[in-house]
């Protein structure tokens, strides 16, 4: 997909619809909304009651005519109504349009690669919810690469690998545009699943989704340990408290950070010779909410031979780059090329 720098320069509004998180940044203000992607509905009424924060501290404790629910999945938008419900309560006073509707209607959005013509539509109905009236699309690893300081037009190709919550999507850029490209449909979320299924099995403990997270982001953390977490003991049905080896857990997800590792190696087996020279010393740079697992760098580090650049915050790569892209003047965005410089190091 060709990016028009000029039209993306006149967007205000950049928008990142993650499957997990709805990230939303404003031209001169930078990232105003990093919330989970959940709404509260109220079933009586079919109005949007919660959204976000609120909304995800509902599910499992809601009375049986709320409804909480996750409308993205993988990038797609299932609802577009309660999509764009969710938007508004989420903004809250931070205006997007202007009340004369002067300004403002233009926004930029990450899309996951090959989306249908019959999504990009329903993310742009989404948002027209809000006001924006005009929307332009840019494939999420390009916008991450962007994020991370990979030069948007520079002809030298870069491999991006984008780790979300329900996909995995690599891609070798180049001159803006994907050359090879490979989806996987693993991500954060089979991550937390497979966790939450292993003590299931092995224990015969239940463990609340809140508290799976807290187990999933413990994983992240180097180094042996334990972690306590409150449980429901299925066998003598009561609650229980439960030392967890997160040496073990890591472990029990070490094939599904394989699988995402196998990703980028197929992409750089369809590459031409000429790309794989190329990239061999620049590297992968690899973002998204499961980048910051230990031992996925190490594992495509083996897979591919090649360096591997994980940014301070991974999982702000889409959106950062999308505020780049607009014209966005963020001090958190790296200068160009600033991240090839400094990959993970190697395990001595």
């Amino acid at each position: 997909m060709a990016v028009d720098t000029e039209r993306l320069r006149r967007c205000r509004v950049a928008v990142d619809l993650g499957s997990s998180r709805v990230r939303v940044a404003l031209r001169g203000k930078g990232l105003v909304v990093d919330a989970p992607s959940a709404v509260a509905i109220d079933l009586r009424s079919g109005k949007v009651v919660a959204a976000g924060d609120a909304a995800a501290t509902l599910d499992g404790r809601s009375p049986d005519h709320i409804r909480v629910s996750r409308p993205l999945l993988g990038g797609a938008v299932v609802q577009p109504d309660i999509v764009g419900e969710m938007l508004r309560c989420m903004l809250g006073k931070h205006r997007v349009v202007s009340a004369a509707g002067r300004f403002g209607r233009d926004a930029v959005t990450a899309m996951p690669q090959h989306l249908s013509a019959d999504n990009r539509g329903a993310v742009k109905t989404a948002l027209g919810r809000i006001g924006l009236r005009h929307v332009e699309m840019v494939e999420a690893p390009l916008a991450a690469g962007v994020g991370c300081g990979v030069p948007l037009h520079d002809p030298s190709p870069a491999v991006v690998a984008v780790c979300g919550a329900s996909m995995t999507q690599v891609a070798v850029l180049s001159s803006a545009y994907s050359l090879f490209t490979e989806t996987l449909h693993v991500g954060g979320d089979e991550i937390a699943r497979t966790v939450e299924e292993h003590l299931r099995r092995r224990y015969w403990v239940a463990v609340s989704a809140e508290r799976v997270r807290g187990l999933v982001a413990a994983l992240d953390r180097a180094g042996p340990g334990t972690k306590t977490v409150r449980c429901w003991d299925l066998r003598e049905n009561r609650p229980s408290n439960m030392d967890v080896d997160i040496e073990e857990l890591r472990e029990a997800v070490g094939p599904l950070l394989a699988l995402v590792s196998g990703a980028v190696r197929r992409v750089m087996e369809r590459c031409t010779p000429d790309v794989v020279v190329d990239v061999a010393d620049r590297g992968v740079v690899l973002t998204g909410g499961a980048a910051r697992f230990e031992a996925l760098p190490g594992l495509i580090r083996d897979a591919t031979g090649m360096p591997v650049h994980v940014p301070a915050e991974p999982d702000l790569a889409v959106i950062r780059g999308l505020e780049r892209l607009m014209g966005g003047t963020s001090a958190d965005l790296p200068a160009a090329g600033e991240l090839m410089r400094d990959p993970v190091p190697e395990p001595s």
